[in-house]
């Protein structure tokens, strides 16, 4: 009877770690142009919350957002034959998730303050036709964000704070090139 029931135990405890392995998301990834952004383990993110929707809806549409606009403005700074591979390690959007009472309704709401600055971590690769010419590590955070001028129709992009640490991070690096 015990040998029955360590048998079922173990095929149960194997069926579980099968499960959650083939559960296992792959890395949400965007190619756009020149430009490839892997977002790897978002789950595990300091902060992509979603103040009133879906949060696999928020955090799809954070990455593809943040991945289009940076793609977008950093084509016109690669020469021609570069590509640029990011792969995110961690996100943390400018603000953080409040929840509100009363007459907002239950909803949660994003504060976006100075207290809470946007920061970035990823690795870069700068390929010139497949080789590389520049790597590494970056660990970004933006202090002043919210102490700059923001350009005109940058209230489309909800999320122009992350996109231009990135796009400043990138002159910085690659606009002598």
């Amino acid at each position: 009877m015990k040998l029955s029931k360590i048998i079922l135990l173990i095929s149960t405890l194997a069926m579980a770690g099968f499960a959650s392995a083939e559960n296992k998301q792959e890395a949400p990834t965007y190619t756009n142009g020149a430009v490839t952004m892997v977002w790897q383990n978002p789950d595990d993110y300091r902060d992509v919350r979603a103040a009133s929707e879906l949060q696999s809806r928020y955090q799809e549409r954070a990455f593809r957002v943040i991945s289009k606009e940076f793609s977008k403005q950093v084509e016109k700074i690669l020469s021609a034959g570069q590509t640029l591979e990011i792969t995110v390690s961690d996100l943390d959007l400018a603000g953080d998730v409040k929840p509100t009472f009363g007459e907002f309704g239950s909803d949660n709401i994003r504060i976006v303050e100075s207290l809470y600055p946007p920061a970035i971590k990823f690795d870069f690769k700068l390929l010139e036709n497949g080789k590389v010419i520049a790597s590494g590590k970056e660990e970004l955070r933006d202090l002043g964000f919210d102490h700059r001028i923001r350009r005109a129709g940058s209230g489309q992009n909800k999320f122009y704070f992350e996109t231009r640490m990135l796009m400043a991070w990138a002159n910085n690096t690659f606009k002598a090139n």
